[in-house]
């Protein structure tokens, strides 16, 4: 009888020892395979994660430019050339003048300016005038909601006698989507 359980347990150990070896090492490989594998993954799916959220904040911020771009290009005088746009411009200002008594002796379309690579449409206005009237041109070229206006020259020369005025040269261009 007492060789039978020394028996029993050696087969019993000698099994163990073989399930160890074969088994169980070789499924402990594998799962630290799987753990650096699931590791690596992790640390991918962290990076395809911050990567969405870069992609998601460029999305917006496009979104935005193009919202921007939508607004400015809205305030684009629109012409088929320069010279159309020139002349919407100059009736644009010449109502404005004649509206708020401001005396336009001579007006001109000039040769278009440039801008980056956009051709910019410049009139050239000489008026006679008062300061109020003046500041309040300027504050209408300035501050024109519709059309996107700047003055690119303006001269004053003050005007002394028995009709004291104002005169004044003033080029104001434009910029226009065809």
């Amino acid at each position: 009888m007492t060789s039978k359980p020394i028996l029993k347990y050696g087969i019993l150990v000698i099994g163990v020892i073989l399930w160890y070896v074969v088994v169980w090492s070789g499924l402990n490989d594998i799962i630290s395979q799987n753990a650096a594998e699931q590791e690596k993954l992790s640390i991918k799916l962290q990076n395809l994660h911050k990567e969405t959220q870069k992609l998601a904040d460029a999305d917006k911020r496009l979104k935005k430019a193009e919202e921007e771009f939508g607004a400015l290009k809205a305030r684009l005088m629109q012409g088929e050339n320069s010279q159309v746009v020139g002349n919407l411009l100059q009736d644009q200002l010449f109502k404005f003048c004649s509206d708020n008594k401001i005396e336009v002796l001579s007006y001109k379309t000039e040769r278009p300016g440039k801008w980056q690579d956009k051709e910019t449409p410049t009139v050239n206005f000489t008026l006679k005038t008062q300061l109020p009237e003046l500041l309040k041109l300027i504050s209408y070229i300035e501050n024109h909601t519709q059309h996107l206006w700047r003055i690119r020259q303006l001269y004053i020369v003050s005007m002394r006698g028995n009709d004291p005025h104002l005169r004044i040269t003033l080029a104001v261009e434009t910029i226009f989507w065809p």
